[in-house]
């Protein structure tokens, strides 16, 4: 679980501030738009998508819709999921954000299990509390602080990838307008770049967001990334993953900003995915939050021996839940 909450971080960092250093005009322009967003007192926000996969001839859709309200570290979201083909079910998300911690109804990870098939695991099912919130350890003051202002932007870039990386999304501007097209080299090589810069300054990484990681697990990531192995498997990824790409176009104002998403993902000999991804968020009035009452809180740990007593097959079903309850804890403004 160490490497898996290291690799979140450097993941989340990738997509959101990976081209704060040695950028281009646009780039930081794009940077100081994020961070004046930042300073909204509260923020409103809503989304729909849908993710279409053809998997060896079989088609499948899903689409969502979300919404979302957030003020400093409180707020909530909820996000709604529909398979046109019926194959596919997902539970709704309830999700509130109280002091940093995403707080997920219990029933959506009970129909994770029931709707398709499966036994509740006896330890969730001991639960009486209605919502979930599993700790992950974060600072959330230092992460606060560190994406509130444009410069301070900067300098989380420069606390995970280092002080002398050159990343950068190469952003076109047009007035208050920013997109990204990616295509797969341009992806993978941008990938790459992240999780080397990144792995090479996994000292720092891991005393600044305490990951406790050991001097082993900190000396295996370098070596993996570092070695013959790792380099000559990138052409080969390039080629497995040819024809997909990666667009998107933010548009900012004083008071609201919009973002589309289109992400085509080929994988040769065995599917293609698109995900389509329409956002809004809006600078809003602060409200108060009527939080759930009847709510516990654990951490990564604990819940992952939740899901496991009494169901022996629950790590794939954990993680889909994971990724799913990521995007309502996503939602919870911005």
């Amino acid at each position: 679980m160490k490497i898996k909450k290291t690799l979140a971080i450097i993941m989340a960092a990738t997509l959101s501030v990976a081209a704060m250093t040695g950028c281009s005009e646009a780039t930081t322009n794009y940077a100081k738009e994020l961070a004046n967003t930042s300073s909204w007192e509260a923020t409103t926000s809503e989304a729909t998508g849908t993710v279409s996969v053809d998997a060896k001839g079989e088609k499948n859709d899903v689409t969502f819709t979300a919404t979302g309200y957030c003020s400093g570290e409180n707020g909530y979201s909820e996000v709604k999921f529909n398979n046109t083909q019926g194959k596919i079910k997902i539970p709704d998300i309830k999700c509130y954000i109280e002091d940093g911690i995403a707080y997920i109804n219990k029933s959506y990870y009970e129909a994770n299990y029931t709707m398709n098939g499966q036994a509740v695991p006896e330890g969730l099912a001991n639960i009486k509390e209605d919502y979930i919130g599993i700790d992950l350890g974060y600072d959330n003051d230092l992460m606060k602080t560190l994406t509130s202002k444009p410069d301070s932007i900067i300098e989380l870039s420069k606390m995970i990838f280092g002080d002398n990386n050159d990343l950068d999304l190469p952003y076109s501007q047009n007035g208050r307008e920013y997109t990204l097209n990616l295509d797969t080299d341009a992806t993978v090589d941008l990938g790459v770049k992240a999780i080397k810069a990144a792995s090479n300054n996994i000292e720092k990484i891991n005393s600044t967001f305490n990951l406790k990681l050991t001097d082993e697990d900190m000396n295996n990531m370098k070596t993996a990334v570092n070695g013959d192995e790792f380099n000559s498997g990138i052409s080969d990824i390039k080629a497995q993953f040819a024809g997909s790409n990666i667009y998107s176009k933010k548009i900012f104002s004083d008071n609201d900003y919009t973002a589309d998403t289109n992400i085509n993902i080929k994988v040769k000999d065995l599917m293609n995915m698109s995900i389509s991804l329409n956002q809004k968020a809006s600078k809003s009035e602060v409200k108060s939050i009527d939080f759930p009452t009847s709510k516990i809180k654990v951490t990564q740990a604990e819940f992952n021996k939740l899901v496991s007593k009494g169901n022996e097959k629950t790590n794939v079903q954990a993680t889909a839940q994971e990724a799913t309850s990521g995007l309502a804890t996503a939602y919870n403004g911005k």
